[in-house]
This record gives C-alpha cells, sequence and structure tokens, in this order.
C-alpha cells in the first residue's frame, strides 16, 4: 500500500459524548469487527482494559486500523476525562486530522474546549461529528450554530438531517444532493440513496447554495465558477471542503447516530477525501537540545524515524506503541535511542487493534503500530536509524495536581514496589514519583487517575500495596522575569569558583527547563541534555518548600576561574544557589485552578450560585441550554474537594458537574 493511501486521524471528545461508540461503529462497517461492541454492557474493543469496562469510559487511547474505499484508516481513540488529558496530547503528536465528537444534545461540553484548542495547537484538520442525532429534540444545523459561537470558529453542515416519523434515519448530502437513507429494523449496515423529498427540496437547495457560497470564498477558481453557473460540481465541493479543513478556514460538520449506525459511511469518505495523507501532515522539527537547532524531516527520505507516543503492557510483553515519520522500520533492525544514543534492535513488530496484536516484518512510512525492543523505552522517546541527533519534542507536561503515598507491607517488597512505579511513569509521564525520607509518592492529574495508578500497582505487584490519602500538590514558580549575578564557591575551595549570571522566568511547561545556551558549549555532553531536558533540576524546591515548576533558565554570563575544576558540579551547585535566591525575593507559590461547568435546573440556580461564591468560585457565564441553566466557572482546586458529592446533595440528583481547563495561580 502507498503512503497516499493511508489516514492517521483520532477521535476526541468530551467523556459520554460517543468516542468509542463511533470507534466501534467504523469498526463493524469497515468490516475489521463482525460485530459492534457496546460500551455500556463492557464489551467493547477499543475500551480493553479492565477498569474501562468496569467503569464504562476511555482511560487510555487505543489504536486500531481498518479499510475503506482502497485506503488504510488508521485511528486512535482517546480518552475524554480530563485526568487523561496528556494521554489525549501524547496522541496528537503522531495523528494528521480528527474527527471531533459532539453530543448533539448536550452541545460542547468543558472537556470539547480543551481538546479542541489542543488540535489547533497541532495545526491538524479538524472534522466535526455531532452524535446522538437519535435522542429527542436533537437539532443538528442548530447545534452547528451553537458550536461554532462557543468554540469561536465557523463550523460548515455537509448534511441536513432526515427524520422519518421523528426518528433519525438519514441524511440528506448537499454535495450530491440525494437522501441517504438507512432501515432501523435491518441492523442500519447499509443505507439506501433516494431523490430528496419534494417537501424537503427548497430547504435542501439553500443549504447546498450556502455551502457552495462558502467554497467559493476560497479560491479564485470556484468564485468565478460559482459566478457563471450558480454551483459548484460535486468534485469541486469536496477539494474545497479539504481545503477549508486543512488551512482552518472553517470545519466541516456531519451528522451521526453511531449507536444506531446512521451517517458511519460519510464520516469514514469525509476521512479518506478531506483529511491528509502522512505525505501531507503537519510539518515535524526534530530538536537538537545541545545546539537548540531545529531541522525540518524530509518526510520522503530513507532514514527511519520513530516517535513512541505511548508504552504499554500487553499479555505480559512490554511494548511500544510509534509512528513512523520516514523511512522503514522491519523486525530485527537496528536503531538508536535518540535520548541516550544507544543502538537496540527491534525484536519484533506488530499491527494493531487494541489489544490485538498481530506479528508483521515490515512497515512503510506513516503507519501506526507496536513494537517490542531489547531495552526500556519510554513515551516521549525518538528513536533514528542513524545516530544523527535530534529528536520530536514530546507535548509539555501538565503539572501533577494530587499526590498519594504508596507503601509496600515490608521493607522486602520495597524495591518491588519502585520498580512497578517507575513502570508507571515510564507508560505515562503525567504520573512522576519521588522517593524522599523512605517515602515513596505518586503524583498524578487528579483523584481518577491516581485511583487508576493505585489499581494498576495492585494488579502489577503480587503482594497487598497500602495507599494513604490523597493530597493537593502545590508549587513555587515566579511572575516575571528577573536576573541575578553571582560569583559562587565551593565552600572548602574558593578558588574552585566562578561567576554566573542567570535569568529566571515564567514559563508555559511542568517542571524547570534550561534554554539552549551558547556559552555552554565546552559542558559535558551528558550534563547539557540534564540540564536542557530538566531532568537535573527533578526534586528541587524552593525558599518555601515546595517543588519547582514552570520556570525557564537561561545563562546570560559563565566566567569559570583558572583553577575551577569538576565543573559539572560547580556549574549545577551555582545555579540552585543562584534560582534559590531568586525565588526568596519573586517566587509565588502557586495552586492548582480548575475551570468547570455545571448544569442544573433552574429551580436550583440560586442555592448552587451561593454556595460556589462561599466557595470563592470566579464564575463566568450563566447560560441557557435546552431548558437548563448552565454555569461556567472556575475555582482553587482545594476549594472544589467533595463538590461533585455535595452538588448532587444539594440539587437532589438533577444537576451534573463536568470538570475542564486546569491551570495554576497564586
Amino acid at each position: 500500500m502507498k503512503i497516499e493511501q493511508l489516514r492517521n486521524f483520532g477521535i476526541l471528545a468530551h467523556i459520554d459524548a460517543g468516542k468509542t461508540t463511533l470507534s466501534e461503529c467504523i469498526l463493524y462497517l469497515t468490516g475489521a469487527e463482525s460485530r459492534m461492541g457496546a460500551v455500556d454492557v463492557g464489551t467493547a474493543v477499543m475500551d480493553w482494559h479492565s477498569e474501562e469496562r468496569e467503569r464504562g469510559i476511555t482511560i487510555s487511547a487505543a489504536v486500531a486500523h481498518c479499510p475503506w474505499r482502497d485506503h488504510r484508516l488508521q485511528f486512535v481513540d482517546t480518552p475524554g476525562h480530563v485526568d487523561f488529558a496528556a494521554e489525549v496530547r501524547r496522541s496528537l503528536q503522531v495523528l494528521d486530522g480528527a474527527l471531533v465528537v459532539v453530543d448533539a444534545l448536550e452541545g460542547v461540553q468543558a472537556q470539547t474546549y480543551s481538546v479542541v484548542r489542543q488540535a489547533q495547537e497541532h495545526q491538524l484538520p479538524l472534522l466535526f461529528v455531532f452524535n446522538k442525532m437519535d435522542r429527542h429534540c436533537a437539532e443538528f444545523r442548530s447545534s452547528c450554530a451553537v458550536a461554532a459561537e462557543q468554540l469561536q470558529i465557523e463550523i460548515v453542515p455537509l448534511q441536513l438531517a432526515y427524520f422519518k416519523d421523528d426518528h433519525f434515519t438519514g441524511v440528506i448530502d448537499l454535495i450530491n444532493m440525494r437522501l441517504l437513507q438507512w432501515n432501523p429494523f435491518d441492523d442500519c449496515a447499509e443505507y439506501e440513496t433516494l431523490d430528496i423529498p419534494e417537501s424537503l427540496s427548497a430547504r435542501a437547495a439553500e443549504a447546498h447554495q450556502q455551502l457552495c457560497s462558502k467554497v467559493a470564498d476560497l479560491s479564485e477558481e470556484f468564485e468565478n465558477y460559482y459566478l457563471e453557473h450558480s454551483t459548484l460540481t460535486p468534485e469541486m465541493l469536496r477539494n474545497g471542503i479539504a481545503q477549508a479543513a486543512d488551512t482552518h478556514k472553517w470545519y466541516p460538520a456531519m451528522a451521526t447516530s453511531a449507536l444506531q449506525r446512521v451517517g458511519g459511511q460519510q464520516v469514514l469518505d469525509a476521512v479518506v477525501d478531506y483529511l491528509p495523507s502522512p505525505l501531507k501532515g503537519t510539518e515535524i522539527s526534530l530538536h537538537d537540545s545541545q545546539t537548540g537547532k531545529d531541522v525540518v524531516l524530509n518526510v520522503d527520505g530513507e532514514e527511519s524515524v520513530v516517535y513512541v507516543f505511548k508504552v504499554e503492557r500487553i499479555a505480559k510483553k512490554d511494548v511500544a506503541y510509534v509512528r513512523l515519520f520516514s523511512g522503514q522500520l522491519a523486525s530485527g533492525q537496528q536503531i538508536y535511542l535518540e535520548r541516550t544514543g544507544q543502538q537496540f534492535t527491534v525484536e519484533d513488530c506488530f499491527t494493531v487493534l487494541a489489544d490485538d496484536l498481530q506479528s508483521k516484518a515490515t512497515f512503510i512510512n506513516g503507519s501506526l503500530f507496536v513494537i517490542k525492543a531489547d531495552i526500556a523505552l519510554q513515551s516521549g522517546d525518538t528513536l533514528r536509524s542513524s545516530s544523527v541527533r535530534g529528536a520530536l519534542e514530546p507535548d509539555a507536561l501538565s503539572s501533577p495536581v494530587m499526590s498519594m503515598r504508596v507503601e509496600p507491607p515490608s521493607d522486602a517488597y520495597r524495591d518491588e514496589l519502585i520498580e512497578q512505579c517507575k513502570w508507571l511513569c515510564r507508560s505515562d509521564p503525567s504520573l512522576a514519583m519521588q522517593c524522599d525520607d523512605g517515602q515513596i509518592v505518586l503524583r498524578g492529574q487528579g483523584q481518577l487517575h491516581l485511583e487508576i495508578a493505585a489499581k494498576h500497582l495492585t494488579d502489577g505487584c503480587g503482594f497487598a500495596v497500602h495507599f494513604g490519602g490523597v493530597m493537593i500538590e502545590q508549587y513555587e514558580s515566579i511572575d516575571e522575569v528577573h536576573s541575578l549575578k553571582m560569583d559562587y564557591s565551593h565552600f572548602d575551595d574558593t578558588s574552585n569558583r566562578l561567576s554566573l549570571e542567570l535569568e529566571v522566568s515564567a514559563a508555559d511547561h511542568h517542571g524547570v527547563k534550561l534554554r539552549y545556551s551558547p556559552l555552554l558549549s565546552d559542558i559535558d555532553g551528558q550534563l547539557l541534555d540534564s540540564l536542557y531536558s530538566g531532568r537535573v533540576f527533578n526534586g528541587w524546591v524552593g525558599p518555601a518548600g515546595y517543588r519547582l515548576r514552570a520556570l525557564s533558565l537561561r545563562v546570560t554570563k559563565l566566567e569559570l576561574a583558572d583553577k575551577a575544576h569538576d565543573v559539572a558540579d560547580l556549574l549545577v551547585a551555582a545555579m540552585h544557589s543562584c534560582m534559590s535566591q531568586v525565588l526568596s525575593q519573586k517566587g509565588v507559590v502557586q495552586k492548582p485552578f480548575l475551570s468547570f461547568e455545571v448544569r442544573t435546573p433552574d429551580s436550583e440556580l440560586s442555592s448552587i450560585l451561593a454556595d460556589l461564591q462561599v466557595r470563592n468560585a470566579n464564575i463566568l457565564a450563566v447560560e441557557q441550554q435546552d431548558g437548563r441553566a448552565v454555569v461556567r466557572a472556575e475555582a482553587y482546586f482545594s476549594e472544589l474537594g467533595d463538590y461533585s458529592t455535595e452538588l448532587r446533595s444539594q440539587s437532589h440528583g438533577r444537576a451534573e458537574l463536568t470538570i475542564g481547563h486546569q491551570s495554576w495561580k497564586s
């Protein structure tokens, strides 16, 4: 198969919008699976972890492939819960486009904002799929308009929803101007192509003209043809829609009921027609942390460049989910781990459908697949067939929000427990482990995230693991740029000294990182890697006793005395002293700050608003949607501890809480 016939896309959404059901529908309609699994009863192929089937939610990104129209579709079903947003970000690194699934009745919800923003940051073409159109009162075009207003983007429908006897049974295709109708009594695997009913012809013609007008605005060729013929050909419309999605001028939208399998084939057609092949995807850069230089990757090149976006344990085998960005990769091939320069052997390669691995000898450029290696890989690694430096930089990690103490039943099991914790952190970099003063502490993105980690530890260890209470994290950072000059020497050897000027500023990443500095070009390469990656700063705390986060450092002056020695230790100690002084003067303590939504009947609104004021919440907006009030607000995480439980009690179970974007405030 040629690379032009590949499509790599993700399925993104807020929790319960129907992502996994759409994934199951895709696998069924393409013949990749003989039956369609159900999330509610735990038979979904893509939710293969035991925790996912027990809870009925997607926790871990799952990869699958299927055929459609002589193309190979490779897609990632991503989590929708905010605690697993880091898993979504890692998945975005390997995609060329995405389907954004929106519940047609509930509309845009908290996590929808987040995933759309993240996809836009990765410059991914997006197709909107308004799902659950079979629900009572679902209305496609108005849902598109409301979503466009809320997300502050332009969404253009490619269809009209068709209802027969108040049941969603089809769509009117505005490109070919035909009615596509499914038979709900015949499994909905196939559909009929019919003439548009007379009663809907005027409405369909108007919608067709609106679509033609939007495409005509994209180019002079389309505009001239439209002015002459008052319409555009189906081929012109398809080319224009693909262009709009690729340039982010506006976003196409489709109507579906994944559960009823209505509209699924048109979503698959849209993936083939409107999302790019790997050759036309987003430009990829390889970053050399020691020189600070970026080199654009030649995706047509012969060198094998592989990105590890996920590490997993399947059937007791440690495997890595990868995307091949150039060249080929084969079982038995020698390849370098860019992070360490170590050469290793790819023991085996596999196609993957959820947890089903099938061995395959060779993969072509653009493929998503799984490898087994003879060394320990971690999420975010870059692998290259040459020893040349340069890596695909992993997405910036979010700072852990909560922490939990982990204890073995006795000291005899301590080392094994630490190894299990290290494995969890390799597979999920948004988890962090700290071993201080005999204590093992896991840090994560929320209570559910830590609960899942605890379940993994319990299952992975052959002994009882004890867990302490969950604590809310706090960090030290800085709000402004500040520089400090310092002459530093070791207290026991005043001749071993240096002069250092360090600039400290706030940054949009977790932890502490050093920006590229030519002044450090003569420093040992291993130290440079630790400085630029931030590893050397792990565990550092500020004057207030909290760990450091979101700090960017730059060395603007460095002079070594003639008798300076052990330069690596001297430099790190000087930077630590310099940062401590800066933070003691300008540092701030930051706490997790969350945005959230409360959906409630109007009768409960006043009491909910009063309670939020007591919690010092910042009320951003109060809106009306489908006869319910929607309160958008933000507050410190510490103020929302058991708010979900209290909200249910306060509203007699009639109000819903949705946690959204996380930030940090002092």
